[in-house]
């Protein structure tokens, strides 16, 4: 009987006892707009003054800006490895009292950095603008301008994933950074493994999502030259392997998406097999520790 040890997995190289630094940035689009690109459906029949009024809807961003300080800001807030930066780029049109919100809510997250996007400008020239400029400055030197400051000095760069109504694990950053000194740049990292939950007056409902290619936590590992992002992956999420050699992590739940009724992508509408409703204290003995920060109050006020 052969009993030698099974192959690790193509890509899949040991740990050096020092790795050299990764910078790392998450990127978040938040109701922004450009002249020359469609980023919904619905957007197809819309000139771009319908898309301005669809996007800046109050009642659209009351709900936006919501989800963003329930879900994604206290997932972020509570990573065991603060070594990351978020890129939030929104528009440079939002009105100005939404603005405002946004500057306080970086003013009290060290880790958040917020883009004003011109939207005759393309939205991937903004994104890698950011991206560098967080990565150069590095983590915790959120809105440094690039080239003030020399930041750490990398090796790799590596860009994630995240909605503005979606959470991360707490220890996805660590996790992150654990791949990404493991795979050879370029390469893409996947999280397979994760949550939906869906926000509701009655509690909230739950449903364990596996797959591979989630766009929520989806990474792109490059060497520190480069200046893209994964968001300039040419393939969808779910296809990222065609693009480029990709490691999946299925270890843990690393993410968990929201379906609602102002979510941009009809999640709520595609069919999966909800559990609950639950209650706060059910909800989060649920899901555990890693998402223990979300505000489960509040999704269960919906």
């Amino acid at each position: 009987m052969n009993r030698s040890k099974p192959a690790r997995p193509i890509g899949w190289e040991t740990p050096v006892p020092d790795p050299s630094p990764v910078g790392i940035a998450g990127i978040m689009r938040f109701s922004v707009i450009a002249r020359d690109q469609l980023f919904f459906r619905a957007d197809r029949d819309r000139s771009f003054d319908e898309r301005c009024a669809a996007l800046f809807d109050e009642a659209r961003l009351a709900a936006r800006f919501r989800l963003l300080e329930a879900v994604s800001l206290p997932s972020l807030a509570a990573q065991t490895d603060p070594g990351f930066t978020l890129c939030l780029v929104t528009s440079s049109l939002l009105p100005p009292r939404w603005q405002d919100r946004l500057d306080a809510l970086a003013a009290r997250h060290p880790f958040l950095a917020v883009t004003r996007h011109d939207p005759e400008e393309r939205l991937h020239r903004s994104c890698r603008a950011a991206a560098s400029a967080a990565i150069q400055a590095g983590p915790g030197k959120a809105g440094t301008e690039a080239g003030s400051d020399e930041g750490p000095g990398t090796a790799l760069r590596c860009t994630f994933r995240i909605d503005d109504d979606d959470a991360l694990a707490a220890d996805f950053v660590a996790r992150l950074r654990e791949n990404a000194v493991r795979i050879a740049p370029p390469a893409a990292l996947s999280f397979r493994t994760g949550w939906m939950l869906m926000p509701g007056s009655g509690g909230v409902r739950l449903c364990p999502s596996v797959n591979f290619g989630v766009a929520c936590g989806l990474a792109l590992v490059q060497g520190a030259e480069e200046n893209s992002t994964v968001l300039d992956i040419r393939v969808k999420h779910r296809q990222v392997d065609r693009a480029y050699p990709t490691l999946t992590d299925s270890r843990s739940p690393a993410f968990l998406v929201t379906a609602h009724p102002h979510c941009d992508s009809l999640r709520a509408e595609q069919g999966f097999a909800w559990e609950g409703p639950f209650a706060p204290a059910e909800a989060r003995e649920t899901l555990g520790p890693a998402f223990a920060t979300l505000d489960m109050e509040d999704l269960a006020r919906w």
